[in-house]
């Protein structure tokens, strides 16, 4: 394939990245609830930029006006993600920095990622070796653990109550699930 006609999708996929950038290109996804049209539009973003970065480290074409004789492949370099990899990671870092919210469901999930339940439970059940909403709660419950051993001022209660668990029974549960030990014996002092 001839160099100029590969350089042409980056060029574009520059231009749209630079137009959102300073925000004068505006996509958006006919979602009834806003909140999941920005958390899409967020994604979609991030993920765009991943791809650009990926087909530059895949094709090796030098921005204009850049002399470049790149050895191929790179040297140093890491395997791009595959498609599956892309969406699980992307699932993961939305995970992380929502924490302290419920997870939307599966079906909505897909759908701000822009793919299916079955391509996206599959890929990310390939990446963790668990399921989203089962990550979702070994993540909030580890963090928890560690807020219940820092903040002793406060009641278990209160700092559970703002993890997005429907109760604190539900909580309870959970966390003897995952540590074999109910959450009260994080603060008491350990006999040695």
């Amino acid at each position: 394939m001839d160099p100029e006609t590969l350089k042409q999708p980056l060029k574009y996929i520059r231009e749209k990245l630079s137009e959102i950038e300073s925000g004068k290109f505006k996509y958006t996804i006919p979602i009834r609830e806003q909140n999941i049209e920005i958390a899409a539009l967020l994604i979609l973003i991030n993920i765009e930029s991943q791809l650009l970065q990926t087909l530059e480290s895949i094709l090796y074409v030098p921005e204009e006006g850049k002399q470049s004789s790149p050895t191929f492949p790179p040297t140093g370099s890491t395997t791009p993600l595959n498609r599956d990899q892309l969406l699980a990671e992307q699932a993961t870092t939305y995970i992380k920095s929502h924490l302290r919210e419920r997870l939307p469901s599966t079906r909505k999930f897909a759908i701000m990622l822009g793919t299916n339940e079955k391509i996206l439970k599959r890929s990310f059940f390939k990446m963790h070796g668990m399921g989203l909403h089962q990550f979702h709660t070994k993540l909030r419950l580890e963090e928890l653990h560690e807020l219940i051993a820092e903040q002793a001022e406060k009641s278990l209660k209160e700092i559970v109550l703002g993890y997005g668990f429907e109760n604190y029974h539900s909580f309870y549960c959970a966390f003897k699930r995952q540590f074999n030990y109910a959450p009260q014996s994080v603060r008491e002092p350990k006999n040695k």
